[in-house]
């Protein structure tokens, strides 16, 4: 479906014609310079004299440095093939960015408590009222599911600014709310991606299925916000969920997928979730915050790399195989999970090394998208057609 003009396109900066091209690429390059900052403060290589604490601001880059530059990239390039209205572009989609980069740098720097509030705010608000406006015009109200939980998000970022009591539980309910965002998405995404490249029929979850997937995560999102997932009836309510997504898993997997990196990053990176859920079940309030780490590097690092390494193919023209040594990349951020969370919980004398290996591997990881992604994003389509 042709919806652009392509004569128009031709002359505007490719960087600037869909928002995945901007903000995956500095969403990354963000990332990458943010693990480094963070590495060096753990191990004293860095002074801090801001006035919030190095984990506060750690936490929340990673929510609304990487995270949410890669949500927004990419709903607000899928609301164009929802909808088939254009997608935020231009000069518009120029001053999104620099709201996002106003954000990271007011945090970077350390401003105060008014300073830090309103760029995030704008940039999520900017996001909503774009994609809103693609959806309403069309009448298409299932894809305004994403609304609330952009605006949930927003509700994070104000917590995190102005309640020192639950700034901490904003920061882990933002992580679940993340979640939430990959398994709606993920739900569409994985098996619709596996079924067509293995020529069979998708799998289909009733509205009941649905629920039992995406409801309990928006349960433990508030619970984790009030610091309440340590009560037994908490744990029973992850060793639920965790058997859900199990069997979501289980359902979605062919075996065939051991031979293409663009399917078995996506369905390994889901499958941290329902194990990070049962260790979290399972554990003491030690082992749920490792667990926690594998869930955000594993599931949601890693749900990321997975996603925006065939969005941005797909979306420049290219064949969806994965260039050069991305399947590594993929790998790293496995093992980068796996480092953080299990080093420590095995051998807990090996933390600081845990610390060190997730952080170095998911730079490796970073580093390699951007290697081979960054000309993609900043260059052309390679079939000559607009976006």
């Amino acid at each position: 479906m042709q919806i652009l003009d392509a004569a128009v396109e031709d002359k505007r900066w490719p960087l600037l014609r869909l928002a995945f091209r901007p903000l995956f690429l500095l969403g990354c390059l963000f990332a990458l310079l943010a693990l480094g900052r963070w590495l060096g403060l753990l191990s004293g290589q860095f002074g801090w004299s801001a006035p919030i604490s190095p984990i506060l601001w750690h936490g929340h880059e990673m929510l609304f440095g990487l995270v949410m530059a890669i949500v927004v990239g990419f709903l607000l390039t899928a609301v164009q093939n929802w909808t088939g209205q254009p997608g935020l572009r231009g000069a518009p989609l120029a001053v999104l960015v620099l709201l996002w980069l106003a954000g990271r740098l007011s945090w970077w720097l350390g401003l105060p408590s008014a300073a830090l509030l309103l760029p995030d705010l704008l940039f999520i608000a900017g996001a909503i009222l774009a994609m809103a406006r693609s959806v309403v015009a069309v009448r298409q109200w299932r894809n305004l599911i994403f609304v609330p939980v952009l605006t949930a998000f927003a509700a994070v970022h104000l917590l995190m600014v102005l309640s020192p009591t639950l700034a901490r539980g904003a920061s882990l309910a933002g992580v679940w709310l993340t979640v939430l965002l990959i398994a709606i998405v993920g739900g569409r995404v994985i098996p619709f991606f596996t079924c067509r490249r293995w020529n069979f029929d998708k799998v289909q979850e009733s509205t009941l299925e649905l629920a039992l997937v995406n409801l309990p995560l928006v349960v433990i999102a508030l619970l984790a916000l009030f610091d309440l997932l340590g009560h037994p009836a908490s744990r029973l309510l992850l060793a639920a969920t965790a058997l859900v997504q199990l069997r979501r898993c289980w359902r979605w997997w062919d075996r065939r997928n051991w031979g293409e990196p663009l399917l078995w990053s996506l369905h390994l990176a889901y499958l941290c979730l329902p194990l990070a859920l049962l260790v979290m079940a399972a554990g003491d309030s030690r082992q749920a915050m490792l667990a926690f780490h594998l869930l955000a590097i594993g599931t949601v690092a890693g749900m990321i790399l997975a996603m925006i390494a065939r969005v941005s193919l797909g979306h420049t023209g290219r064949n969806l195989k994965a260039p050069g040594l991305m399947p590594i990349a993929f790998a790293l951020i496995l093992a980068a999970a796996a480092a953080r969370a299990l080093l420590p919980l095995l051998w807990p004398q090996l933390t600081s090394l845990g610390w060190w290996l997730g952080g170095g591997l998911m730079m490796a990881a970073l580093a390699l998208f951007i290697a081979y992604y960054a000309p993609m994003l900043m260059s052309a389509r390679a079939d000559g057609r607009p976006g």
